[in-house]
């Protein structure tokens, strides 16, 4: 998609994972944030914590004080390695200063207890489009993702409309994005192997 031409046709829908962690994951990729430009954010989706029943536990203070209790005995499920629950989760630990064991799945549906934070889908296009094309695919996006039948659609998938107030706007959201989940990465020793 970075190497299609920058005449506003090709558009990519991506989300931190590939943004941002992926290449704080493996600085090896063939691909690079800079081989894009921003066009908009158009949606989030929130992360909640979901326990076991049978694990006793029902708020977040009890789960926090029963990790507390026994470092690396509660096990967390994720969507893969970098995944957005799986640094959402991490984010979590560092910040209750919990220990918890990583159990990734191949994927959302096996992984459906995710925890903590939200996450962003925006669309992005070739460096060299040019600033009116990336206007008018950011014009498009503000106007559909306003439609009562596309919030409703969304809606039904657990994620809402968050829309971009200008391309601008969103690079620089990005950049602090950038930081973060790199800085999380790193942190908390996210590693592929």
């Amino acid at each position: 998609m970075a190497r299609a031409p920058a005449d506003g046709y090709t558009l990519l829908i991506a989300n931190p994972s590939s943004i941002s962690v992926n290449p704080a994951l493996n600085p090896k990729l063939s691909y690079s944030a800079k081989d894009l430009l921003p066009a908009s954010r158009v949606t989030t989706s929130p992360l909640v914590v979901a326990v076991n029943p049978k694990a006793g536990i029902s708020s977040i203070q009890e789960l926090i004080a029963s990790a507390k209790r026994a470092p690396g005995s509660l096990n967390y499920t994720s969507s893969g390695i970098g995944s957005a629950p799986h640094l959402g989760a991490a984010h979590f630990s560092q910040v209750a200063g919990v220990e918890m064991m990583h159990i990734p799945y191949k994927g959302g549906a096996p992984a459906i207890q995710s925890v903590g934070m939200s996450f962003w889908y925006g669309l992005f296009v070739p460096v060299g489009t040019p600033p009116e094309i990336i206007r008018k695919i950011f014009d498009a996006a503000q106007d559909a993702m306003q439609r009562p039948e596309v919030k409703a659609a969304l809606a039904r998938e657990g994620t809402e409309v968050a829309l971009s107030k200008s391309p601008e706007e969103f690079a620089a959201f990005l950049n602090d994005d950038n930081r973060f989940w790199g800085r999380l990465v790193k942190e908390a020793g996210v590693k592929l192997d």
